[in-house]
């Protein structure tokens, strides 16, 4: 076993990333049949002993859309469903692999649903203060 004076930890920032540490992340996920990373938006802290990586943790910025607002003289004229529909194509665009939307009133929670967004059935951790 190593000594943890003989591990070091270094940033891989995906859009930057060498292909080989690219390569060794992607083959680590694929052998635990995790789901492979957006490049774009990952950046990954990794541990390595020597020239052996023994372990790492993801950061994925997942977007988040919100808020949404219409003005009352413009409600009912297919304005959010526009809105929406425009940044579901940009999403696409940019191949995000996700999308967070945190609905604040009945109305937006049946706008997700309309637009095929399921509510989150694990656990979700929450930090409301600045790191």
């Amino acid at each position: 076993m190593i000594s943890p004076v003989d591990i070091h930890y270094r940033w891989i920032d995906g859009w930057v990333a060498s292909d080989k540490d690219w390569n060794r992340i992607a083959m680590a996920l694929e052998a635990r049949g995790w789901m492979s990373l957006n490049r774009k938006v990952s950046r990954i802290l990794l541990a390595e002993a020597g020239d052996e990586m023994i372990g790492f943790l993801v950061f994925q910025a997942i977007p988040h859309c919100g808020p949404m607002f219409v003005d009352k003289a413009y409600r009912g004229e297919g304005v959010p469903e526009a809105l929406s529909e425009r940044m579901v194509e940009f999403l696409e665009e940019s191949h995000c692999r996700g999308l967070l939307v945190v609905p604040s009133n009945p109305f937006s929670r049946a706008f997700c649903e309309k637009y095929g967004l399921k509510p989150v059935t694990l656990p979700v951790y929450l930090r409301e203060q600045e790191f």
